[in-house]
């Protein structure tokens, strides 16, 4: 869900900034500060979602020390 929120984001701001480039539509600034907002969202959640395969909880650091629970 995160990679196709930040892939959609994207996509669409880079259309939209192009198209803003020959328009003054208020409709495509908008735009495009929405899909900024889900690239920001995306890569929190990301981060998010990540930290807990990264970061070992507490009864792994116990464990690896031989420490009883």
């Amino acid at each position: 869900m995160v990679y196709w929120l930040l892939l959609t984001g994207t996509l669409v701001r880079f259309h939209s900034e192009l198209a803003r480039a020959h328009s003054d539509s208020a409709l495509l600034t908008w735009l495009v500060l929405l899909c900024g907002f889900a690239q920001v969202i995306s890569l929190i959640l990301y981060v998010w979602t990540m930290w807990y395969r990264i970061r070992p909880t507490m009864r792994e650091l116990r464990a690896e020390r031989g420490e009883e629970e």
